[in-house]
């Protein structure tokens, strides 16, 4: 039978739903692996108003390209070179269950609140200010291996319908799309979102390739060596092989010395 599974993939497989926090870059672009500082400031990060909290049907996470195909006389099949992108639209679905007040202005990005005592008033602005964009969110999510997946969006903001359900016997989810936006024009060549994999160990991949081609091109040079090595062993081994062929031989038919023939020859005296 042939598959794809390996023992090492399961270790790589994404679990569970994760949580969304706001602001969570500022965290972790200060870490370049996994420690246990890392792990406490999730944790405090989770406990905050900078958590969305509690999601129901998991979150999705959706980079839809905008692809554009060149045509022309004649085409029977596609080319490399033939497709443009001419965008990127980054996205995180989820439904909150939490009806806090952070939420709300989440759902309701172009708001005003007003608080007076115990009265908080929300009011949707139609105009939409700068910072009405979050400045980034993340998708936090485990690998089974433990690694930490991080999808961010930059300057995201709640594009869908300001839609608040409630029924009897439900609780009031509330969908929600976030989407990227990027916030300058000196950004054009990449779309306003990153993925991060932050694992256990501090590992430089550019200096274990370096050490293994250092490491592969000394094994290379020994091996010629060995190899040249063993073919001067084995010429002078041949060499000796000959001449001791050749001695044999002479010893065997000895040439005449003194009008008489060697102790060695069959003729006799």
């Amino acid at each position: 039978m042939i598959t794809g599974a390996r023992s090492r993939g399961f270790s790589q497989i994404g679990i569970d739903a994760g949580a969304m926090i706001e602001n969570f870059k500022d965290v972790y672009d200060t870490f370049d692996h996994l420690t246990d500082e890392f792990v406490d400031r999730l944790v405090a990060e989770m406990d905050s108003d900078n958590c969305l909290g509690i999601t129901r049907g998991g979150n999705h996470f959706v980079s839809e390209a905008e692809m554009r195909q060149i045509e022309f006389d004649g085409q029977r099949v596609r080319f490399k070179g033939d497709a443009i992108k001419g965008g990127a639209n980054p996205t995180i679905e989820t439904t909150l269950l939490e009806f806090s007040l952070a939420n709300l202005k989440r759902i309701i990005p172009s708001s005003d609140v007003v608080t007076i005592g115990g009265k908080t008033v929300i009011r949707e602005r139609l105009r939409i200010e700068d910072e009405d964009y979050m400045k980034a969110l993340s998708w936090v999510r485990d690998r089974k291996d433990g690694t930490i997946i991080i999808v961010t969006l930059f300057n995201p903001m709640n594009i869908n319908d300001v839609d608040i359900p409630g029924e009897d016997n439900d609780e009031a989810a509330i969908p929600v799309t976030f989407t990227g936006f990027n916030d300058d024009f000196a950004d054009l060549a990449y779309a306003p979102y990153e993925i991060v994999l932050l694992a256990k160990d501090n590992v430089d991949t550019q200096g274990l390739a370096a050490q293994f081609q250092d490491e592969m091109k000394a094994a290379n040079e020994a091996l010629v060596k060995a190899q040249g090595d063993v073919g001067v062993v084995s010429a002078r081994i041949k060499a000796a092989e000959a001449q001791a062929a050749a001695q044999a031989a002479a010893e065997k038919v000895a040439p005449i010395k003194g009008g008489r023939y060697n102790k060695n020859s069959s003729i006799g005296d």
